[in-house]
């Protein structure tokens, strides 16, 4: 290669590199010869009774001896109810036949895509029944494709078409997530739970149109960190720049769960924000003294310990902020005493009036008027909802309202990860 041309292949490699800045490098490619990873979700603990159905036939059968097995007719259901705690045995009921068996037993359809209904909520794959929990822990066990299908329009909502590439980013958020718990649950029973303590999962009835297809073109895209899938936190609004992990959990640092600017370089954090489109973007809650008063009687000693007890309100203050605007520590005094919250506790200390949810996030400040000396009403003004850490959900819809792609959203969002993808061969 000449000099000239040379110098001709750098300038335009570095004028496509300036075109090109914000995406993603190209996911690379490895093999999974099992076929689709499987996840095991917790769907309810400690339950004494359930119903079991199907739209299709199903099979009710042990793991450990396959052969002890029936098989359900289309349209039957099934109840199992708990006997006791020191054997681990059920009552098996359906129709007029019953019959006591020892957990775990497994519920699945004849045909793989028949779907098992949990007490009339379908679910794909299969569930297993084991005991946990004073009672019987129903899991389902789901390829994490399908589970995806009843993941990201719980957490991110039914979109339109213009949105795709925010249900995109949540497609990969999601999977990376499920992924990366597979195996290290606190329980071996099962990776995850069907709630927000995880990721919202509500089966076959939470499908959508989109949803499937940004999961399809997404398939077995993972976002990773020097090789390893990354812990994709995700919340639903930041209120203009997102948290680091340290900011809000007593977790490991990690590069890409720094906090960044939720903004264009150069723009405002408030006016300009991907996420200010979103009802909660700012807030107001307002608490009047005897009813926070009641709502720290109960909130501190689950937060703190038995040992809380902190009567009459004397006054409360945020006692210092971490760079992106959430509250480091919240000082309660009452007659009771001293009480010190930190991190992501605040929210659920400050629970909120009326619902008794959790604050919507920590990002806020605190007023306190008072009559005659004492406290008479606690006002506290924020923005952003959840807990702020990772992928910003209203964000990522307001960066792809912005034309950006779903690398881009990711890339943002989880700095320092890149993309990944898993083939998946068929099973033989």
């Amino acid at each position: 290669m000449s000099r000239r041309l040379g110098w001709k292949v750098c300038l335009l490699a570095g004028f496509l590199a300036v075109l090109l800045d914000g995406c993603a490098p190209a996911p690379r490619w490895r093999r999974v010869p099992s076929g689709v990873p499987v996840v095991r979700v917790l769907l309810a603990k400690g339950v004494t009774s359930v119903t079991l159905s199907a739209e299709g036939p199903f099979r009710v059968s042990s793991p450990r001896d396959p052969s002890d097995s029936m098989v359900l007719a289309s349209g039957e259901a099934m109840v199992v109810e708990w006997v006791g705690s020191g054997s681990a045995r059920v009552r098996v009921s359906s129709g007029q036949s019953a019959r006591e068996h020892s957990l775990p037993i497994r519920v699945g359809g004849t045909d793989s895509r028949t779907a098992i209904g949990v007490d009339g909520k379908p679910y794909r794959g299969r569930v297993e029944l084991a005991a946990g929990g004073g009672g019987m822990l129903v899991i389902n066990e789901v390829d994490v494709e399908s589970y995806l299908r009843g993941v990201v329009p719980a957490e991110i909502g039914y979109l339109t078409e213009e949105n795709l590439e925010a249900v995109k980013a949540q497609a990969v958020a999601a999977r990376t997530y499920a992924l990366k718990r597979v195996g290290r649950g606190e329980n071996p029973d099962y990776d995850l739970v069907a709630t927000v303590a995880d990721q919202v999962y509500q089966g076959t009835a939470a499908e959508h149109r989109l949803a499937d297809r940004a999961i399809l073109e997404t398939e077995g895209v993972v976002a990773v960190h020097r090789g390893k899938m990354i812990d994709a936190y995700y919340s639903s609004s930041c209120g203009g720049r997102t948290a680091a992990i340290r900011d809000v959990w007593e977790k490991e640092d990690a590069p890409y769960l720094r906090g960044v600017r939720d903004c264009a370089r150069g723009t405002s954090e408030v006016r300009d924000a991907y996420c200010r489109h979103s009802r909660y973007f700012e807030w107001t809650v307002t608490w009047d003294a005897d009813e926070l008063q009641r709502i720290l009687s109960r909130s501190l000693p689950a937060v703190l310990g038995k040992g809380a007890n902190p009567g009459e309100i004397r006054d409360i203050k945020v006692k210092g902020t971490h760079r992106c605007g959430r509250v480091k520590c919240l000082e309660i005094r009452t007659a009771g005493g001293k009480y010190r919250v930190h991190g992501d506790q605040v929210r659920w200390v400050l629970r909120q009036p009326n619902s008794g949810k959790s604050l919507w996030s920590a990002k806020f400040s605190i007023r306190v008027k008072r009559s005659r000396g004492r406290v008479s009403q606690v006002i506290a003004t924020g923005r952003g909802f959840g807990h702020g850490v990772g992928m910003c959900q209203e964000g990522a819809i307001g960066m792809a309202r912005e034309g950006k792609r779903y690398e881009q959203i990711l890339k943002h969002y989880y700095p320092g990860s890149r993309l990944d993808r898993i083939l998946y061969d068929p099973v033989s």
